[in-house]
């Protein structure tokens, strides 16, 4: 297309516009490429050109660059689909009335958005070339002008000019913009069903599939997380079936639920669902603002100091000095207190919640089978890159996400309750004593814990019967097993306080008949001596003289250096390659091979 509109461009210049050949010639590919791509840049005055060649130009900048470029116009891969659209047409004019043309999936849809694009573009084009002409300006340089405006070009015969009255600047203003954006996007914006009688959800290209998540996919995640997220899907009755959904899946099916702050999240109960109020490990505040914008340093709880989700320092490295350290947070949610069974992690310094108590910041709970986090705050990033811009170490903040993502996941080693033993493989009828150790909600070591221990699998026609778990220090219970018969056993320590259980731990313990070989261990000298024979060697008694024994010393090689000799990159090779290449090609010639 480019060199087309040149040869015409030559044509027209030097025929109709008198420009001399040479100059012509020079001015006609520069300003074909400036048109094809719409590029607006001129090497001559376009105002004394002919209307011919105004028109070569304008029909250039109407088709536009290529495809994905920044061009604008129709672009070539409309003018394409267009192309097949009239060959189709063309072509069914000469096949039967109930004749049907293959086309590849997609491209009729494709062909049909195409024809659509391209008819609004002329109509626009259209439409402004009307108002022109109305206004006096001469056909040829209005049609010039409105084409560059919607081509986004940019070039102009002189139509466009500080002097043009202001309803036609608005009209080429408008002509720009709908070029630049597409008309499509554009009619889509002016639509007035896109904002009036649509809900928030629904305003988007791709509709987010909230009825599936909830209906269908909800118990395969792990874990559910709301970040600084007020939508109307928890507001009170919104929609009650997926809050009931919800509290299921943490309730019933063990789920994990995590909320994160900020100026959108945990707002007044009576913007929140009573279901999802009931889940959180803190109670909702309707005082306004909900987010107060201040500095502060975190402070740890008493809670919080032996939690495992705050082990975000070094081993054994108290979680007071590590917060003392940190970059102070920007931000806070206002809440009312903790929820009945929660507990506080992380404390503001001096703020105090309704209750009195302190403003917790990081809070969990257990709800039924699952668990439940809660953080005041969606600053806690200032802990990896605001420190680590200040020198000071950016794993806290990984820790305290990795602790908090594994204590929701219930992860088995941060359990409230472990069952071991020394041994884990016995003789029938030996007795072996077991260790229980019980932590209470705040993982702090607890002897007011009801104990209990079941055997739930063992070999058939045994009997064994764990003796009553006896407490031998704070947090610390003893049991004894004796195991009647060989085999594998499985049992099962259950801690309970206050009415509500801790959790459970499982122990294997094997109980087998020791072998021959384990029940007499002593070495025989004889069958050493005659394996020694057997193999070349020399036995020497215990006490014996080791100065008759031999040993070859190993040789030593040391690398003091190391070469990388390439084979591919040196003359020698090269040139073999080069004359093998050479008498191939001599060869070939001469006996009239190609």
């Amino acid at each position: 297309l480019c060199l087309a509109g040149s040869i015409v461009l030559f044509a027209t210049m030097s025929q109709l516009s008198g420009l001399p050949p040479r100059e012509a010639a020079w001015d006609a590919v520069l300003m074909s490429l400036s048109s094809q791509a719409t590029t607006g840049f001129a090497t001559l005055d376009l105002r004394p050109l002919d209307p011919v060649s105004k028109l070569v130009m304008t029909v250039q900048m109407m088709l536009g660059g290529d495809t994905a470029s920044a061009a604008g116009g129709i672009k070539m891969f409309r003018l394409i689909a267009m192309l097949r659209l009239a060959r189709n047409a063309i072509a069914r004019t000469a096949l039967a009335p109930h004749a049907v043309i293959p086309t590849p999936s997609g491209e009729a849809d494709l062909i049909r958005g195409t024809a659509t694009v391209v008819t609004l573009f002329v109509i626009v084009l259209l439409l402004c070339w009307a108002i022109f002409l109305g206004a006096g300006i001469e056909p040829v340089d209005a049609l010039f002008d409105c084409a560059s405006a919607l081509s986004i070009c940019g070039a102009s015969v002189g139509v466009a000019s500080h002097g043009l009255a202001w309803p036609l600047k608005l009209v080429l203003t408008v002509a720009m913009l709908v070029g630049r954006l597409e008309i499509v996007a554009v009619l889509v914006v002016l639509y007035p069903r896109t904002w009036i009688g649509r809900r928030q959800e629904e305003v988007s290209l791709i509709p987010f599939p909230t009825d599936e998540l909830f209906t269908e996919e909800l118990d395969s995640f792990d874990m559910v997380i709301w970040q600084n997220f007020r939508g109307a899907m928890y507001m009170p009755g919104a929609y009650p079936q997926y809050m009931q959904l919800l509290n299921k899946y943490v309730r019933e099916r063990g789920g994990a639920l995590l909320m994160i702050g900020g100026h959108r999240a945990f707002f007044g109960q009576g913007m929140m669902d009573p279901i999802l109020v009931d889940l959180l490990p803190i109670v909702p505040d309707d005082r306004i603002p909900n987010y107060l914008e201040s500095e502060f340093k975190p402070v740890a709880t008493e809670a919080g100091l032996r939690h495992p989700v705050m082990a975000i320092g070094e081993a054994g490295e108290n979680p007071a000095d590590v917060l003392g350290r940190e970059p102070a947070l920007l931000g806070f949610n206002r809440v009312k207190g903790l929820a009945p069974g929660a507990i506080g992690l992380v404390a503001h310094p001096f703020e105090r919640s309704a209750d009195g108590g302190p403003l917790p910041i990081v809070a969990v709970r257990e709800v039924g089978a699952g668990r439940v986090a809660a953080v005041m705050t969606d600053s806690l990033w200032v802990w990896s890159m605001a420190a680590a811009g200040a020198g000071v170490s950016a794993k806290p903040y990984q820790r305290f996400w990795e602790n908090t993502v594994r204590w929701l996941l219930q992860d088995p080693e941060m359990r409230l309750i472990t069952f071991s033993s020394e041994q884990g493989r016995v003789s029938p009828g030996e007795a072996v004593s077991a260790t229980i150790e019980v932590l209470d909600d705040t993982y702090h070591p607890t002897d007011r814990a009801t104990v209990k221990v079941e055997v739930l699998e063992q070999p058939t026609g045994a009997a064994l019967t764990p003796t009553e778990p006896e407490p031998f220090g704070v947090g610390k219970y003893r049991v004894t097993l004796k195991p009647s018969l060989p085999g594998g056993y499985r049992l099962r320590a259950t801690a309970t306080l206050n009415g509500r259980e801790l959790g459970h731990d499982d122990l294997l313990l094997e109980a087998a008949e020791e072998s021959a070989e384990w029940r007499d261990v002593l070495p025989r000298p004889e069958i050493l001596a005659e394996i020694s024979k057997a193999s070349g060697g020399v036995a020497i008694a215990p006490g014996g003289d080791l100065k008759s024994l031999s040993f070859r010393r190993s040789a030593l090689e040391q690398v003091t250096g190391t070469r990388d000799l390439p084979l591919w990159d040196n003359a020698v090779v090269f040139a073999l390659v080069f004359m093998i290449l050479t008498l191939t090609w001599f060869l070939r010639r001469k006996w009239g091979l190609r």
